[in-house]
């Protein structure tokens, strides 16, 4: 399993919006994609919390909690950390 799908488990195993199981399996791909692109330059999953916030809050127009998005970074940072 690549990076990508990685993400793409973890946010729709999360489903920030709730859109699921309704939704189609791509709802959040461009989000997916987005923090893809950020991945390389976090540091730490605090960092890459910061911005799965960022692009959730400015994609859907609402808070989303940062103890909900760390948990999610964390998850995506220790997957991919085994993965390579």
């Amino acid at each position: 399993m690549d990076k990508l799908r990685i993400i793409e488990a973890c946010v729709n195993h999360w489903d920030p919006v709730g859109l699921f199981p309704g939704a189609p399996a791509n709802e959040y791909s461009s989000e997916i994609r987005m923090i893809y692109a950020a991945l390389e330059g976090c540091a730490s999953a605090a960092q890459l919390a910061e911005h799965i916030q960022d692009v959730f809050q400015k994609h859907f127009d609402r808070q989303f909690d940062a103890i909900d998005c760390l948990r999610a970074a964390s998850e995506i940072w220790r997957c991919c950390s085994l993965w390579e």
